[in-house]
């Protein structure tokens, strides 16, 4: 018998679950970045996730908490307790401050029974940080399944969004995702303080209408001065924070156009002006309305004919390409659509048809364009390429994928035909017709999905400051679309089909903090129009006060001016808008009295609580026959009973009636009763005649209808004490003799000229009836004592009880003062003068431990995904913070970095003998005058590198500082500079790892950067010995020589080139300067260098380069996971020198074993041959 035994050789990668490296942590003075991670990819590049600033800034962080569960470790306890450091790299803290307590570990002298240092244990999963204030998102363990986790949710979205539409309400990505927490800024509310713009966001009520725009969409002017200009104008504020309105487009610069010019494809409507970028072209510039271009594979569009497009091949070559049918077939009909505008169109029109229909696949000869997803996720628009010169429109437009709606996510695995007009006019709403289209078809309708809108529009919820949304669930019955009533009746057309702007609605919503800065039609429409359409053109009060003054004829646009250069009438028309707009409350509040003119109060909307005059002004209903008049023309009180019957409103008044009975009963017996008809007439001395007393002449009566009229018809101006002024305050019952005025209980006082009418005192000529409150009586001329105003009617014809202060205000020396107090103190349109507030940033100094996080998964961890543009969202205190690559930098990593992307590899051909066992470290430098600004460093590990072709990518990022920044906005505009001056090199420093724990410096490559000016370069080289390396005869350094600080080092890609390499700590021109913290800055054997020297902090900056096996900021930590013999049964441990942390080592097995360890045994297959000769024979092993 003879046995056998297959067995394979197994390389295992290890996964250490939960750990994750963080470099970057400790305090600078000046730092561009912090809080890194490194994220190893496929082909083992290292990318670096970072904060990363916009700019140079100081990092100081000295908490003394810990967050998310973490626990905080002293080093002199933890070196008490013997924790070993490799340890310690497993609490998903700073690798730097592990890097120290490893120094201390290995050097007990260097710590002290006071040390108050210390560092973190992140026991919760998924957390880490140098206090563990940062979480994973995804409820991922590690770096590497956030990432994965997060880019993969991005597959399939074909475009980046443009910031302004996150959250504006319309859907463009699959389930509505860009729409999340839309609710929360549709229906806010703003402080009384603040004015209400019309995306939800507020801004001090001060800055409305004060010429200049606040609001990101604005809003809060009148003026759209910056409309057509934003896209040359440096109005960075203004423009660059533009928000288009709903139905129009943005063009990313302030700009913004039509959404009928955005579907540039369309012929239905007349054409309008482009984005002046042309934004709404890109990716379909053949369809330009206005001029012919072609689309390059950037987007952009090409102007001049008979571009070519390296894409594409001549024709005859086309078969020969790597095109598809279908690439070829989109070819041809941008051929089509652009009248043979690129150099290799085939065709004029008709045989392009006949070459697509012989080489397109589709049966139905539909070709879609422009590329689905470019207008929105779930269009797609197909083109008939055989009917095209009949019909230049899209044949087809179909919809699909996923949506919200009302109570239940829209799930269209087929596409859906959608009128082609609707989307020509309304297609940014789209799919609110969609919702209303399937509502009722369960097939399509998933109404356990979390991607969908609430059912009844969040009706019961409050907003961030604790105030109910102002919502209608039904203002929109045909898509059930969920507004805020500041969008109903506001001119802007917000629901399908208008319904929001035409549809009659038994509830006023002009009302409270809507009414507040709105124009309010003066009468019953209800319309309450936002400051976009005063003067715009078109009528939409049916008074057309909104575009005249006061309907006079006076255009409004022509006659106030408000804008950022004449801010001439913005006063003037904040008060227009005010007397239309704010809660009428009867009292004068403007100049000229023109808050309680009739003409623009007499069709007011007054509170569902309030009895309206016949003026239109709107009273408190305890206030209708109280004896004190609150209407202007009395209709409150005596000349109620002119009423015969009650308006609308005021008949669904409780009480009324009874107050109608109350002022028969109080003014059946009033003064002159006996002699006017007071169901149509007032009581009063006549005015205007020479002796009002003599009333047979001069009968003392006056039609209700003439109170409050501005004409003085009673003696004193009795019938219009609401209208005249004295004292900058209503008349009332002072006294007024030619210009002198006297309070009520003063007018009696003195003779006058005019008082013998209304002090009847003063006509006593026998000293018998000379006290304040005798009267004498016409007629009569009886003496009546303390009859005057006593309640009791003793004279003849009632006028001891004439100019009398009702009995329950006589109390009150102002006319109607106490009711003006009351109702201000109510009102809600009164508000303090205050300054704005404005948000303060809270320092990192914060602590708290009882932070709940947020669940990171399921839909609503999806919103991460799209927050940090390529970066990686994180979780702070629940807030997200992003972790940018290199070529990305802001708090959202929304831009790009100026930046050098490297793809380096080692030529191992070229490779000396002398390094064939020996690992290399290469430290790439950019450089700038000489001095390194950054770096990166790379390992090369011979045995793998051997064995497989390596290319390593990377990274260097121009400075942000001020200076560079400055230099460079500079050198972009001096073309010398540019051609004769090349600040920019790239050197590659190469050390040998020796295996005793050393490292040497043996040369370098450099290259110059001529592209410096440009935001991006690539560079991407081959690294090459040169032929004489190791050849001490033709060593550049045999014949020069540099000073005892430095060492002559081969410059390998320049022949007989070199360099004088700064030793360990020195550093500057001619390496004549030294920096002693090098003595005891980095762990023994790593070199110390010094990158930089800071003029404005005067300091070095030291980094440390490590021996094989060491990392950390200072080279204390090992990569010392296979010292531990990890790797069971004589399995082999390899160290990866992995960044993350992530896959520290591989476990090479033996031939019987396999596993993350090579803790497996294989299974062997024994067999047996039972052969009675020893003949050759043929066998196969199959292993299964």
């Amino acid at each position: 018998m003879l046995p056998a035994v297959f067995t394979i050789l197994v390389s295992t990668f290890i996964i250490i679950y939960g750990r994750v490296l963080l470099y970057n942590t400790e305090n600078r003075q000046t730092t561009e970045k912090f809080d890194c991670v490194y994220h190893i990819y496929d082909d083992g590049d290292a990318i670096p996730y970072c904060r990363r600033l916009n700019g140079s800034y100081p990092l100081d962080r000295n908490k003394k908490k810990c967050e998310n569960q973490g626990k905080r470790c002293l080093l002199r306890d933890l070196i008490d307790q013997n924790v070993e450091p490799n340890e310690v790299l497993k609490w998903s803290s700073s690798v730097e401050m592990a890097d120290i307590y490893t120094s201390v570990f290995y050097n007990r002298s260097l710590i002290e029974d006071e040390d108050d240092r210390f560092v973190w244990n992140c026991t919760k999963a998924g957390t880490f940080g140098k206090y563990c204030e940062y979480q994973l998102t995804h409820d991922a363990k590690l770096f590497s399944e956030a990432v994965k986790a997060q880019f993969e949710e991005k597959r399939d979205d074909t475009l980046c969004l443009d910031w302004r539409e996150i959250c504006d309400g319309i859907q463009r990505c699959f389930s509505g995702i860009d729409e999340e927490n839309w609710d929360k800024l549709e229906f806010n509310e703003c402080e009384d303080d603040e004015f209400r713009c019309t995306n939800g966001m507020c801004i001090s009520e001060e800055f409305w209408l004060d010429g200049a725009v606040d609001c990101m969409d604005w809003s809060d002017e009148v003026s759209d001065e910056l409309e057509d200009s934003c896209y040359f104008k440096s109005a960075a504020m203004e423009c660059d924070e533009h928000l288009c309105p709903t139905k129009l487009y943005s063009c990313g610069d302030g700009h913004c156009i039509h959404w009928v010019t955005r579907m540039a494809f369309q012929r239905s409507q007349p054409s309008l002006a482009d984005c002046f970028n042309k934004r709404n072209l890109n990716y379909m510039c053949e369809v330009s309305p206005h001029r012919s271009a072609w689309t390059l594979e950037s987007g952009l569009c090409w102007p001049d004919k008979n571009y070519d497009d390296v894409r594409y091949p001549p024709w005859n070559m086309i078969n020969s390409s790597r095109l598809t049918d279908d690439e070829i077939c989109q070819y041809l009909f941008r051929c089509i659509l652009s009248n043979n505008f690129e150099h290799d169109c085939p065709c004029n029109l008709n045989n392009c048809t006949q070459i697509m229909i012989r080489v397109c696949p589709s049966l139905d000869h539909l070709v879609p364009y422009p590329d689905p997803g470019l207008i929105s996720a779930h269009f797609s628009f197909y083109y008939n390429y055989t009917r095209y010169m009949n019909n230049s429109n899209p044949d087809l437009l179909l919809f699909g994928g996923k949506i919200k709606c009302r109570g239940y996510s829209f799930v269209g695995e087929s596409l859906f035909n959608i009128s082609l007009d609707f989307a020509i006019q309304d297609g940014h709403r789209i799919h609110h017709a969609v919702c209303s289209s399937i509502e009722y078809n369960t097939e399509y309708s998933d109404l356990f999905s979390p991607f969908q809108y609430d059912k009844f529009c969040w009706n019961n919820s409050k907003t961030f400051n604790d105030r109910p949304y102002a919502v209608n669930p039904d203002a929109c019955p045909i898509a059930w679309e969920c507004i805020s009533q500041y969008r109903i009746r506001d001119g802007f057309s917000d629901c399908i089909n208008n319904i929001d702007e035409e549809k009659t609605f038994n509830n006023d919503y002009c009302t409270g903090n809507v009414e507040r800065h709105r124009f309010r039609c003066y009468n019953d429409q209800k319309k309450c129009l936002s400051l976009y359409w005063l003067g715009a053109g078109v009528s939409r009060c049916s008074n057309n006060y909104d575009e005249m003054w006061y309907g006079s004829g006076l255009s409004l646009e022509k006659s106030l001016t408000c804008e950022k250069t004449d801010t001439a009438d913005c006063a003037r028309l904040k008060t227009y808008i005010r007397l239309s707009s704010i809660k009428k409350l009867d009292f004068w509040d403007l100049s000229g009295h023109i808050d309680e003119l009739t003409s623009p109060c007499q069709n007011w909307v007054c509170s569902k609580d309030q009895y309206q005059c016949q003026t239109g002004q709107c009273i408190e209903l305890d206030w209708v026959c109280d004896g004190e008049w609150d209407c202007a023309d009395a209709s409150d009180e005596e000349a109620l009973v002119l009423i015969r019957n009650w308006s609308i409103h005021n008949a669904r008044l409780l009480g009324l009636n009874n107050r109608t009975e109350q002022c028969a009963k109080r003014y059946s017996q009033s003064p002159f009763s006996k002699v006017c008809n007071i169901s149509i007439e007032l009581g009063c001395y006549l005015s205007q005649v020479s002796n009002p007393l003599d009333i047979n002449l001069n009968r003392p009566c006056i039609n209700l209808t003439k109170i409050g009229d501005g004409t003085e018809d009673c003696f004193n101006a009795y019938d219009e004490k609401n209208t005249i002024e004295a004292r900058s305050r209503m008349l009332g019952f002072n006294y007024r003799c030619e210009d002198f005025i006297n309070l009520h209980p003063l007018a009696c006082q003195r003779i006058t000229n005019c008082s013998k009418v209304l002090c009847s005192n003063h006509r006593d000529q026998d000293g018998l009836c000379s006290d304040d409150k005798d009267v004498i009586c016409l007629g009569s001329n009886e003496c009546k004592k303390k009859a005057k105003c006593n309640g009791t009617v003793d004279c003849e014809y009632g006028e001891d009880e004439y100019w009398c202060i009702p009995e329950s205000f006589k109390s009150h020396v102002v006319y109607r003062s106490a009711k003006e107090t009351t109702l201000r103190q109510n009102s809600q349109f009164i508000s303090t003068e205050r300054f704005p507030i404005f948000p303060i940033s809270v320092s990192d100094q914060r602590e708290s431990e009882n932070v709940i996080i947020k669940s990171t998964t399921g839909p609503f961890g999806t919103i991460y995904s799209y927050q940090c543009n390529r970066g990686v969202a994180i979780l702070e205190r629940n807030e997200t913070r992003c972790l940018c690559p290199p070529a990305y930098y802001g708090d959202w990593c929304e831009f790009f970095s100026d930046r050098i992307s490297i793809i380096a590899h080692i030529d191992h051909k070229t490779m000396p003998k002398i390094f064939e066992n020996i690992n290399l470290k290469i430290r790439t430098n950019l450089l700038f005058d000489n001095e390194t600004i950054k770096h990166h460093e790379f390992i090369v590990i011979r045995s793998i590198e051997n064995t497989r072709k390596i290319k390593h990518k990377f990274y260097l990022v121009y400075s942000r500082s001020h200076d560079m920044l400055v230099h460079k906005r500079w050198r972009y505009f001096n073309q010398a500079d540019v051609l004769n001056h090349h600040p920019y090199s790239v050197h590659f420093d190469v050390f040998s790892l020796g295996k005793n724990n050393t490292i040497k410096e043996v040369g370098s490559w450099h290259y110059p950067i001529y592209f410096d000016y440009l935001p991006a370069f690539h560079l991407a080289v081959v690294l090459k010995f040169p032929p004489w390396f190791g050849n001490a005869t033709l060593d550049p350094c045999l014949e020069n020589s540099c000073n005892n600080n430095s060492t002559c080092m081969p410059v390998f890609n320049q022949n007989h080139s070199y360099y004088c390499s700064c030793k360990s700590g020195y550093y500057g021109k001619d390496c004549s300067w030294y920096e002693p913290r090098c003595e005891h800055y980095c762990a023994d054997n790593a070199l110390c260098h010094i990158d930089k020297y800071d003029s404005h902090i005067r300091k070095a900056n030291p980094s440390c380069l490590c021996t094989m096996g060491r990392f950390g900021a200072r080279c204390y930590l090992k990569y010392d996971d296979c010292d531990s013999n990890p790797c069971l049964n004589n399995g082999t441990c390899l160290s990866t020198y992995d960044r993350s942390g992530e896959v520290s080592y591989i476990c090479n097995c033996s031939v019987q074993f396999y596993g993350n360890e090579c803790q497996n045994e294989k299974a062997s297959v024994n067999v047996a041959l039972n052969m009675t000769s020893e003949l050759a024979a043929l066998a196969t092993v199959v292993q299964l």
